[in-house]
């Protein structure tokens, strides 16, 4: 947003006395620290300038990477981030100068391969569920709509009631089911 407006002609002065800061050079310091490209999928997410500056410690396309994973997860967490920052390979890593505290301390191989093997599996999982969601949504709706119209009929409802009261309850649990509004936008 401080970029967009730095772009739009704010100077950084404006900026810095409407934010009530003392130095108006912090526009630079916050534009440059990551890829336009992440800043562009991240504006709209409850995202931290905390994560921005994890993410800023890959490399451009891993940078992207960890953006789009984030996204699809819906995880915008510092927590998540710095996960996925720790499962990146060194080679995708910038080389920082001098890191300190927590962001110093950084896992053993063992565990940073064990952390790449579970996000794998993960992406694969969660390529899985994308993948077959639609044709199980549309299951639920055609399975649920026969049980309704079953339902609605009072001699079955009433032979249910007399010799297997438990299969009407759970037959009226499925048919007031709500379709969910994702499967509706699709």
């Amino acid at each position: 947003m401080i970029a967009r407006a730095i772009e739009r002609g704010v100077s950084s002065a404006d900026i810095a006395d409407a934010l009530g800061l003392q130095s108006p050079s912090f526009a630079g310091s916050v534009c440059g620290r990551h890829q336009p490209e992440v800043a562009e999928m991240l504006k709209d997410t409850p995202c931290s300038m905390k994560v921005f500056d994890v993410l800023r410690q890959m490399n451009a396309v891993r940078q992207i990477e960890a953006a789009d994973l984030m996204i699809g997860q819906h995880n915008f967490t510092l927590m998540f981030a710095r996960a996925i920052r720790a499962a990146t390979p060194h080679s995708q890593l910038v080389a920082a100068k001098k890191m300190t505290g927590a962001a110093a301390s950084t896992p053993p191989g063992q565990q940073i391969a064990r952390m790449e093997r579970e996000l794998a599996a993960l992406q694969t999982q969660v390529k899985s569920v994308e993948e077959t969601y639609g044709i199980d949504n549309l299951h639920l709706t055609v399975a649920r709509g026969y049980v309704a119209k079953l339902l609605a009929n009072t001699r079955i409802t009433r032979w249910l009631s007399y010799h297997r009261q438990e299969y009407l309850g759970e037959f009226q649990k499925i048919a007031e089911i709500d379709p969910q509004p994702e499967a509706l936008d699709a």
